[in-house]
């Protein structure tokens, strides 16, 4: 049975219900319509209401920018819409001062709801934490930097619905039965990204104590210049030229700012290779790259659990949306202006098949790589722990894509029984129990204690350091490990890729 709940935001009051022991509330505003003249502006602040708003579904999901197979076979769990800045609480029923969890969705910034039921946080609130999920705008909309356009294009919109949900976070949950003192956010992919561009913006601090970026791609932080290559593309698919641009994106059809992401997301590899797809942008918001803004103690007071998938390159390298071979890689290299990393690289890859030397590039130079020096640099201010994700799903191993990438959404946040992606539909149901306990069950004791360790999880979990990189991994038998990779990350230096305008 239904119970209403009616709770009052800085913005207006709310009415959620309640269903199996767990309170909800979903689709409450949590920035103004991005429309109109704000289309291509940063979040601002929504209007206030008096009236009671029912807040018992999902708002409606940002406007996808897939391209090919994936577009085909995408499904909208809630229709898509640029006015699409909604937020979803879940909470205990009996919830007072709990520990908060923010769950940011992943899509490589071109994808991705809040209301996808992999992204469901009931599990959370089962475990007593209040759970938050929110949209953010996608593509064009959010992440493409036309801010050189002039008056009304901002750079790092959806950055800036990150920050405005964050703030609604830190001003509203205690309504909820949360705690803005012991908040956690969590990302995956482009939410993982998300997070480290949470942990770097100055206007972030406070807003939350601990992170857990999931494979996130601390490097998809960008200067200009990548925009700059991204974007011609996104004109040249639109037939504009930059003087034509600033007119005609303030009322083109959202149809066509579809049709012209899709071309950047199907071709920036094949334009640049290795290049990331357009993501956030180094600004004012996010002033350098992640690792560095740790470096200079930017989330000093912030406890962090980072994790990656050991292959993680193994679902892009199949997509063919990456290098695949080591002349792409040369490739890259040259245009990223990397060539003198080749021939090591060659020497620490090398001694396997191509395919499998690449994939490990791939891993490293997408994710493990900058999630590394994010992690080190950390720990010259707080606490830092890491996971490897090492499971590889029935389904996965029948592929050839190993332990890859998103693999460890549906065990972290404990939605295998709804979540439709079908990695998992092999596997025994044994199996998936325990990696769910070790890894759910590690974020959970994370949003409540700032420690990982559970007693799904064989041994003592250690804290990352810079003597031991130390990183627990997830699987049916899990094992610490220590300095994991080392030639590997050695051979990476302090290179960054397409980094020519730093």
């Amino acid at each position: 049975m239904e119970t209403s709940l009616i709770v009052s935001t800085s913005c207006g009051p709310v009415e959620g219900f309640a269903e199996n022991g767990i309170r909800r509330w979903f689709g409450i505003p949590f920035a103004a319509p991005p429309v109109g003249a704000l289309r291509f502006r940063r979040a601002q602040p929504p209007e206030p209401w008096t009236e009671v708003r029912p807040c018992k579904a999902m708002g409606p999901s940002p406007v996808q920018f897939a391209a090919g197979p994936m577009a085909e076979t995408m499904t909208h769990f809630s229709p898509p819409s640029e006015d699409c800045l909604y937020l979803n609480v879940w909470a205990p029923e009996q919830a007072e001062g709990a520990p908060v969890f923010v769950y940011i969705y992943g899509g490589a910034n071109h994808m991705g709801e809040s209301a996808a039921p992999d992204h469901d946080l009931s599990a959370f609130a089962r475990d007593g934490i209040v759970g938050v999920s929110f949209n953010y705008r996608l593509g064009a909309l959010g992440f493409y930097d036309f801010s050189a356009l002039g008056e009304g294009f901002d750079s790092n919109c959806a950055v800036s619905d990150m920050l405005c949900a964050m703030k609604w976070v830190h001003e509203n949950i205690a309504a909820f039965g949360g705690d803005p003192g012991n908040v956690t956010i969590c990302g995956e992919s482009a939410g993982g990204t998300g997070v480290y561009c949470l942990l770097a913006a100055p206007a972030a601090q406070g807003c939350f104590q601990k992170a857990i970026p999931m494979s996130g791609l601390a490097g998809n932080v960008t200067p200009r210049y990548v925009h700059t290559l991204n974007n011609a593309l996104f004109f040249e698919a639109l037939g504009l030229s930059p003087a034509e641009a600033a007119a005609a994106l303030k009322t083109m059809p959202v149809a066509e700012l579809v049709r012209g992401g899709g071309a950047v997301m199907a071709g920036h590899n094949d334009a640049h290779q290795g290049i990331f797809l357009t993501g956030p942008v180094i600004d004012d918001l996010v002033p350098d790259y992640p690792w560095r803004m740790l470096e200079r103690g930017s989330a000093k007071d912030v406890s962090l659990l980072v994790g990656t998938c050991r292959d993680e390159g193994g679902l892009f390298c199949m997509m063919g949306c990456v290098p695949r071979t080591w002349a792409d890689i040369e490739t890259c290299l040259r245009q990223g202006g990397g060539t003198a990393y080749l021939e090591g690289f060659r020497r620490v890859y090398g001694g396997k098949p191509e395919h499998d030397a690449v994939v490990d590039w791939v891993t490293d130079r997408m994710f493990w790589v900058d999630a590394t020096r994010c992690a080190l640099a950390q720990t010259r201010f707080n606490r830092v722990y890491a996971y490897r994700f090492d499971f590889v799903p029935a389904l996965c191993a029948k592929m050839g894509i190993g332990a890859t990438h998103s693999m460890d959404i549906a065990p972290g946040l404990d939605t295998y029984a709804v979540s439709p992606m079908s990695f998992y539909n092999e596997t025994p149901m044994a199996e998936q129990e325990r990696i769910h306990a070790k890894l759910h069950g590690a974020f959970a004791a994370f949003a409540k204690t700032g420690h990982p360790g559970n007693p799904a999880i064989e041994q003592d979990w250690e804290p990352f350091t810079p003597e031991t990189r130390a990183a627990m991994t997830i699987d049916t038998v899990s094992t610490l490990l220590r300095n994991p990779n080392a030639e590997r990350l050695a051979a990476w230096g302090d290179l960054v890729l397409y980094d020519h305008a730093m």
